[in-house]
C-alpha cells in the first residue's frame, strides 16, 4: 500500500571503507552535502515512472560506499506500509541499488546496505536517489555545521522557506593503529615491539611528549629486515648539522625500555647521536639495554642520548662509541640525572670523553662504567669533565688519555662535587682524579669497603632500604640490583 506521506528526511551516506584495520573505528564527515556541489537536493513528484524521487550528486571522499542510512519521519501515518529504493549512479548509469520495507508510522534511522560495496573513485561525482512508491513531496533545509559528540560530523547550511532536513556523514577511513596499541598516555603508552615501531615514533615529531613501553626486544641491525644504518639519531634527531647547536625537537615524554633491549644501533655521522638525540627537562628513559651498539659521530654522542636534559634511569649499554668532543657511554653531555645507569661500551674521542657522560653539569648517581675509555683531553671513568655532582658511583675500565685523565674525572670545575665514588687504579692504569678515591681491585671487590661509605645495599637496612646494589663477595664488582644477577 502507498502512503501518501511527507517525509522529515536525515539522509545520512554512510560511506565506509571495506579495509581491515586493527585501528579503532572513527568517522569523518561526508562532504556531499556542502551547498556549492553541482546538483544539490532536488525532488521530483511524481517522477516519470510514478514514484516520487528525491536526488543529488555528491563527490566521495572514501572509496567505497557501503551502506546509506536515512532517518525517516513518518508525518501522516495511518496509511500502510511503504518502500524504499535507495540508488547509486553515475552518468545516469546504475551502479547498485537496495531496497527497505518503511513500516507505517515508522520513525527512526534505517541503514540501507548494498550488497557489495560499490566502488567509487574519490571526488568524482555520483547521484545518490531515494524513491518512495507514494506519491511524497520531498523538500529540504540545511541547519547549522555541528559536531555530535562519539558519533558523526555534521555540515548543513540554513535555508529560509523550506520544510526539509538532511544530513550526510561517513565512517572515516581507519587510520593503521599506532605502534602496537596504547594511546600514549601515562596509563596507556605506545607500545613498541619492532624496528619499524621504534622508526616511526622517530618520524613522528608530535609523539615526543607522549608515553611509549617496549615490550619486546628489538633487533637493529642493517643486515636485518627493517634495520638500518642510521644518519642522525633515532628519536628527536639534529635536523640541521650544518647549523651550530641542536636543530629539531626534542623529546618530552617518557621511554620505558620495559627492561627489553634494542641492539645493534648504527649511527654514522653528524652531532646529538644515540638512540634519542636531545631529551628535554622533564623526560625520561629508563629500563632499557643497548646492546652492541655502533656510533661514530662529531660531537654530543652517547647510547642512550646525545645530550640529556631530562632523566636516564636503569639503563646499560654495550659496544662501541666514538666522535671528536662531548662524548660519553650514556650522554655527550648530562644537564638532567643519570640514576642507576651501567656502561660497558668503548668510548673514544678527542676531549672531554667519560665512561658515562663526556661532560656532567647535572647529577650522576649509583652508576657505574667497565668499559674502556681513551681520548686526547679531559677524559674519565664516569665524566670527562665534571661542573655538576657524581656520587656513590664508580669506575672500572682502562682509561687512555694525554691532558687531565682521571679514574672519575679528568676535570672538575669550581662548584663540581664527587662524593662516595671510586676507581679501580689497576684496571684502569691511573693513579689520580679530579675527585673520587683510588683503590685497587681486591678492595673494589669488597663490600664493606663500599657500605662504609654508604652505598644501599640489597640485606642490608643501616644505608636505606632501596636496595639499589648487590655483590657476592670478593667475586667481582658492585652490580645494580636491576640487572640480572651474575657475579
Amino acid at each position: 500500500m502507498n502512503v501518501a506521506r511527507r517525509f522529515r528526511a536525515y539522509a545520512a551516506v554512510a560511506l565506509s571503507l571495506a579495509l581491515i584495520s586493527p585501528a579503532r573505528a572513527a568517522e569523518q564527515m561526508d562532504q556531499s552535502n556542502r551547498p556549492e556541489w553541482g546538483g544539490g537536493w532536488t525532488h521530483v513528484n511524481p517522477a516519470a515512472d510514478g514514484q516520487a524521487a528525491m536526488w543529488q550528486t555528491f563527490k566521495p571522499t572514501c572509496p567505497n560506499l557501503t551502506a546509506v542510512e536515512i532517518d525517516v519521519l513518518t508525518i501522516d501515518p495511518g496509511r500502510g506500509d511503504d518502500v524504499l529504493t535507495v540508488e547509486i549512479a553515475r552518468d545516469g548509469a546504475v551502479l547498485s541499488s537496495t531496497e527497505r520495507s518503511v513500516e507505517d508510522g515508522f520513525d527512526g534511522l534505517l541503514r540501507f546496505e548494498f550488497p557489495q560495496g560499490v566502488p567509487l573513485a574519490p571526488e568524482q561525482s555520483y547521484e545518490l536517489t531515494v524513491r518512495d512508491t507514494g506519491a511524497t513531496r520531498f523538500g529540504w533545509k540545511y541547519g547549522s555545521n555541528t559536531y555530535e559528540r562519539g558519533s558523526r560530523y555534521v555540515f548543513a547550511q540554513e535555508r529560509p522557506g523550506s520544510d526539509w532536513f538532511f544530513r550526510t556523514y561517513a565512517g572515516m577511513a581507519p587510520t593503521e593503529a599506532q605502534y602496537r596499541g596504547g594511546t600514549g598516555d601515562p596509563n596507556d603508552p605506545y607500545q613498541i615491539a619492532t624496528a619499524a615501531d621504534l622508526i616511526a615514533l622517530g618520524a613522528t615529531p608530535e609523539d615526543y611528549g607522549k608515553h611509549f613501553i617496549l615490550i619486546a626486544d628489538i633487533d637493529l641491525d642493517p643486515n636485518l629486515p627493517g634495520g638500518k644504518v642510521f644518519d642522525r639519531a633515532v628519536i628527536a634527531p639534529d635536523t640541521d648539522a650544518a647549523q651550530e647547536g641542536f636543530q629539531g625537537a626534542t623529546f618530552t615524554g617518557v621511554l620505558d625500555g620495559g627492561s627489553h633491549t634494542v641492539s645493534h644501533l648504527t649511527i654514522e655521522g653528524g652531532s646529538y647521536l644515540g638512540l634519542v638525540g636531545q631529551t628535554e627537562s622533564g623526560s625520561v628513559v629508563a629500563n632499557l639495554r643497548l646492546s652492541d651498539v655502533n656510533i661514530a659521530g662529531i660531537d654530543y654522542g652517547g647510547a642512550v642520548a646525545g645530550f640529556n636534559r631530562g632523566q636516564i634511569a636503569t639503563s646499560c649499554v654495550t659496544g662501541a662509541i666514538s666522535g671528536d668532543q662531548r662524548v660519553g657511554g650514556l650522554t655527550g653531555r648530562n644537564w638532567g640525572a643519570i640514576t642507576a645507569g651501567h656502561n660497558g661500551a668503548a668510548v673514544m674521542g678527542s676531549e672531554d670523553v667519560g665512561g658515562l657522560a663526556g661532560g656532567n653539569y647535572g647529577i650522576i648517581t649509583d652508576s657505574y662504567s667497565t668499559g674502556p675509555v681513551a681520548a686526547n683531553r679531559d677524559i674519565g671513568g664516569i665524566v670527562g669533565a665534571n661542573y655538576g655532582v657524581i656520587a656513590t658511583s664508580y669506575s672500572a675500565g682502562t682509561l687512555h688519555g694525554t691532558i687531565r685523565v682521571g679514574g672519575i674525572a679528568g676535570y672538575n670545575g669550581p662548584e663540581a662535587s664527587v662524593t662516595a665514588s671510586f676507581w679501580d687504579t689497576q684496571t684502569s692504569e691511573q693513579g689520580t682524579s679530579a675527585g673520587g678515591a683510588g683503590k685497587t681491585t681486591a678492595e673494589m671487590q669488597t663490600a664493606n669497603m663500599f657500605l662504609e661509605a654508604g652505598w644501599d645495599f640489597v640485606g642490608e637496612t643501616a644505608n636505606g632500604t632501596e636496595d639499589i646494589w648487590k655483590m657476592a663477595e670478593g667475586m667481582g664488582y658492585p652490580r645494580l640490583s636491576w640487572e640480572d644477577w651474575r657475579p
